[in-house]
C-alpha cells in the first residue's frame, strides 16, 4: 500500500462539480439496449421505489431500494426499467491533481448497500428543495452533498497504488502543466520542474499518468477546447490559440486524435443528457 500521506495528498487536491440532478418517476420508456457514453461526467443513483438495471464494465446491476450506485466519467452504459421506479440521481465531475478522474486512482464498488435508508433519503430531499431554491448557501450545501455521497465509494475502494505515488510525486509538474496550458511547455521545461534529465522524467511521467508527457499536456488542452467549443462561439482558430496550438490545422488533427471527432463536428453535435 502506498504510503497514507501520499493518498492524503491526492484527495486533498480533490475538485468537484455537480452538474445537474433530479428527482422524478421513470417507467418503461427509459431505456437504452445500446451503449450511452457518460462523456466527461459521472453519475450517482439512488431508488426510492421499484427498480430498473444498469449495465457497464461487464456487469448487469439491479437497480433496487437500499443501494447507492455510482458510474464513472466516460463509461459506456445501457439501462431500463421494467415498469416504473423513483430514481434520485446527479451528474458531476471529480478531478484530483488539477485534471486527473478520482475514479483513475480508486477502484471503487459500483453498488453499495445503505444501512441507514432514511438519512439517504433526506440528503436526497434536501437536495431536490434546494435545486428549486435561490439560497446564497445552495451552491456549498449542494457541493457538500455530493462530497459526502462521493465518501461512501471512496471509503470502500481499494487504492490503485502506482498511480497514487506516481501522480503524488509529480505534483507540481501537472501544477505547472495547468498554469502554462497557452505556452510550449516543453519536454526539458517540465523536466526541470521534476529535477529530472529528459528521458527519465518522460519514462517515470509515462508510467505514473498513463500518457507521455507531450500526450498529456495535449489532453489537458483538448479538454479546456471542448468547454470552450461547448460554451462559445468562438472561432476554431481562435480557440486553437486560447488553449496553445499556434498551428489551428496541428489543433484540428491532435483533438480528433484524442476524442475520435473533428471540433466542428464535436460543436455542432446534440447535447443530451441521459440521467
Amino acid at each position: 500500500m502506498p504510503e497514507k500521506n501520499s493518498i492524503t495528498q491526492i484527495l486533498g487536491t480533490l475538485e468537484t462539480t455537480f452538474i445537474m440532478g433530479e428527482t422524478r418517476n421513470y417507467g418503461s420508456y427509459w431505456a437504452a439496449d445500446y451503449g450511452v457514453a457518460s462523456d466527461s461526467f459521472g453519475r450517482i443513483y439512488w431508488i426510492s421505489q421499484g427498480e430498473g438495471w444498469t449495465e457497464h464494465h461487464g456487469t448487469r446491476y439491479r437497480l433496487e431500494p437500499g443501494y447507492l450506485y455510482v458510474i464513472p466519467a466516460d463509461t459506456l452504459a445501457r439501462y431500463g426499467c421494467p415498469e416504473e421506479m423513483t430514481l434520485s440521481w446527479l451528474h458531476f465531475t471529480a478531478h484530483v491533481l488539477y485534471s486527473v478522474d478520482l475514479f483513475v486512482f480508486l477502484r471503487v464498488p459500483f453498488q453499495i448497500p445503505v444501512a441507514d435508508t432514511a438519512w439517504m433519503n433526506g440528503q436526497w430531499d434536501d437536495l431536490t428543495m434546494r435545486l428549486m431554491q435561490d439560497r446564497p448557501g445552495n451552491a456549498m450545501a449542494i457541493d457538500g452533498t455530493l462530497k459526502q455521497l462521493l465518501a461512501i465509494f471512496i471509503d470502500k475502494a481499494e487504492v490503485e497504488t502506482e498511480h497514487i505515488e506516481g501522480a503524488a510525486r509529480f505534483h507540481e509538474v501537472l501544477g505547472y502543466i495547468e498554469a502554462n496550458l497557452t505556452d510550449r511547455c516543453t519536454l526539458s521545461e517540465l523536466a526541470d520542474v521534476a529535477n529530472l534529465h529528459p528521458t527519465y522524467f518522460s519514462t517515470l511521467f509515462t508510467r505514473a499518468m498513463g500518457d507521455s508527457p507531450t500526450v498529456y499536456v495535449n489532453r489537458r488542452r483538448v479538454e479546456w477546447a471542448k468547454r470552450l467549443l461547448r460554451d462559445t462561439r468562438s472561432p476554431l482558430q481562435e480557440i486553437a490559440s486560447t488553449v496553445g496550438f499556434c498551428d489551428p490545422y496541428y489543433f484540428s488533427r491532435v483533438f480528433k486524435r484524442l476524442t475520435g471527432t473533428t471540433p466542428g463536428r464535436f460543436r455542432n453535435q446534440p447535447t443530451e443528457h441521459h440521467p
